[in-house]
């Protein structure tokens, strides 16, 4: 249909050294094939990116576009190959879409923000009308693509976390950005080894500069952090500092019970929720200044036991430092 041409060329935003040739509207199908050529000119090697002259026409390609209404829309192009006297033969970079992609840089945009809106990959692929495979490249592009653009000289404190995924212990360790709020790498398992590889995605003058440096008590990750970041503070946080915390305390209060239990006494029967009292509630959100904190109000004198007073004067002291 050649009363579709301007309008169409006008909607790509081709340059001087495309047009369109053709537009196959197919009613039945619910399709439309836009049918692209060169005007010839000189050419530019895509690897060195050198002028040189043009050696033949690469096969016919095609690229999913943005659909135009319910119709499925799809380019299709010979594309010039250059005769590079360095690289050689070459098929030459086209401005609508990137290199080896079947997608135009269009669809691809708006392909991330249905993966980004949708649940799950199998929706997504769904709402797109691709396959898994098609969906997956689009991702790993748009990943690529981020990846060149990511600048990480200013990068002063960091994170180590490890997330299981899967059925079974299967682990994966990731590397954060504490002050943008960004994953810089993830790599399987959490070995000292795959902790190790995290800090490859940083240089050397790069782990030079890193200020701090927070995770859990994991030994393989401050064993990790120690050798490539030595001039970094490591910083626990606070979740699992409570979680050992806590678990000490029962640790101590079970023994301690165990021990009175065999004497005849039980003073320390039902005193879990007592003992663990700060580290299981929450502050209210609003209340008066005046109000005694909750932490404040537990006594570990009154709970039983000579240990487990100091257990727990321990947990609510640390608790206290927090609030200041």
């Amino acid at each position: 249909m050649k009363d579709l041409t301007e309008p169409y060329s006008a909607l790509l935003g081709l340059d001087d050294s495309w047009r369109v040739e053709d537009v196959d509207l197919d009613l039945l199908g619910n399709q439309i094939a836009i049918r692209l050529s060169h005007v010839g000119g000189s050419l530019t090697c895509p690897d060195c990116e050198a002028a040189c002259s043009q050696a033949d026409f690469a096969p016919e390609w095609t690229w999913r576009q943005l659909d135009t209404l319910q119709f499925k829309t799809e380019l299709r192009a010979r594309v010039p190959r250059s005769h590079c006297a360095k690289c050689g033969v070459k098929a030459i970079a086209v401005p609508w879409s990137g290199k080896h992609s079947r997608s135009t840089l269009l669809f691809e945009a708006f392909a991330v923000e249905v993966l980004q809106a949708c649940a799950n990959l199998s929706r997504a692929s769904c709402l797109l009308g691709l396959s898994w495979d098609a969906v997956h490249t689009i991702i790993k592009r748009a990943v690529d693509r981020g990846l060149s653009r990511r600048k990480l000289d200013d990068i002063k404190h960091v994170g180590l976390d490890e997330k299981s995924f899967g059925k079974g212990h299967n682990h994966v360790s990731a590397m954060t950005d504490s002050d943008n709020r960004r994953v810089l790498e993830v790599v399987p398992d959490r070995t000292t080894t795959a902790a190790d590889s995290l800090w490859k995605t940083l240089t050397q003058s790069q782990r030079s500069k890193i200020a701090s440096v927070s995770m859990d008590m994991w030994a393989a990750f401050m064993t990790s952090a120690d050798k490539n970041a030595p001039n970094a503070e490591i910083v626990h946080d606070k979740f699992h500092l409570a979680k050992y915390l806590g678990e000490a305390v029962d640790k101590v209060r079970r023994s301690e019970h165990r021990a009175l239990k065999k004497e005849g006494d039980e003073p320390l029967l039902g005193s879990r929720q007592q003992a663990t009292l700060s580290l299981q509630r929450r502050e209210p959100r609003r209340r008066s200044p005046r109000t005694p904190s909750l932490i404040a109000r537990a006594r570990p004198e009154d709970v039983q036991g000579k240990g487990h007073q100091r257990a727990l004067s321990l947990v609510l002291g640390l608790h206290l430092c927090w609030q200041c």
